[in-house]
Formats: structure tokens, C-alpha cells, sequence
């Protein structure tokens, strides 16, 4: 499926922040990449832009959808798990994010101690 998050963004009058916010993501830039490469979006963001944003989604995928947000008696057990598994996706990608922030992290510490480490051999190899 494919998914034109800037045809979202505008329909629900998003910018790049808040849409990526609304998804439980801390960076917009995320986003932003989506945007300009829709085929490399995750199927578990997708599931959970459609989601979100059912609303604002073409009367076809609505569709998919629509009984979820309009459930009858039946309906509760379903309407349950998409909520569960929405909470899940957003809690998944938060971790991503997470995850994200702490390797560029160790990758600053590691740059770092190359650095100190080139900068002390580079050091005894002079005064040697």
C-alpha cells in the first residue's frame, strides 16, 4: 500500500513535528524521510499511520477501518486489539527511537576515543 504522508500532512493540517508526535515519535525528521522515500516506511508504521489518520485516508482504505472506529457488539473484541496494538506500535517506536539516540551516542563517544587514542600515539610517535 502505498501512502502519501505529505497528502496526510495537509489533509489534517499536520506539520512535521506534530505528525510525528501524533505517531509517538521524537524525530520529525524520520518523517520528513518517509515522505520522500514512502517505500522504505516500515509495515508497522504503515499499519499504524492508518491508524491514526483513518480519517483522512482515501473512502477505500477508510473503509478497512471504518468499523473500528464505529463498533457494534461483536465489535469490541477487534476494536480492543487494534487499540492494543496500536499502544504497542507506539511504545516500538519510541524504543526505536530510543535506540537511535543512544548509538549515535556511542558512536560520538567512540569518535571521541579514537581521537584521543590517534591523538596519543600520533604524540609518542613525535618525541620518540
Amino acid at each position: 500500500m502505498y501512502l502519501d504522508i505529505k497528502e496526510l500532512r495537509n489533509k489534517s493540517s499536520l506539520t512535521l513535528e506534530e505528525f510525528a508526535q501524533r505517531l509517538g515519535m521524537k524525530r520529525y525528521q524520520t518523517i520528513s524521510k518517509y515522505e520522500k522515500e514512502p517505500e522504505k516506511i516500515p509495515d508497522s508504521i504503515k499499519k499504524l499511520i492508518r491508524y491514526e489518520f483513518a480519517e483522512f485516508l482515501p473512502e477505500e482504505e477508510r473503509l478497512a477501518v471504518a468499523t473500528a472506529s464505529h463498533p457494534t457488539q461483536s465489535q469490541d473484541s477487534p476494536l480492543q486489539e487494534l487499540k492494543a496494538e496500536n499502544a504497542q506500535l507506539k511504545k516500538r517506536v519510541a524504543d526505536l527511537e530510543q535506540d537511535k539516540e543512544d548509538l549515535r551516542k556511542d558512536k560520538e563517544m567512540l569518535q571521541l576515543h579514537i581521537k584521543t587514542l590517534t591523538g596519543t600515539t600520533g604524540n609518542s610517535e613525535q618525541s620518540a
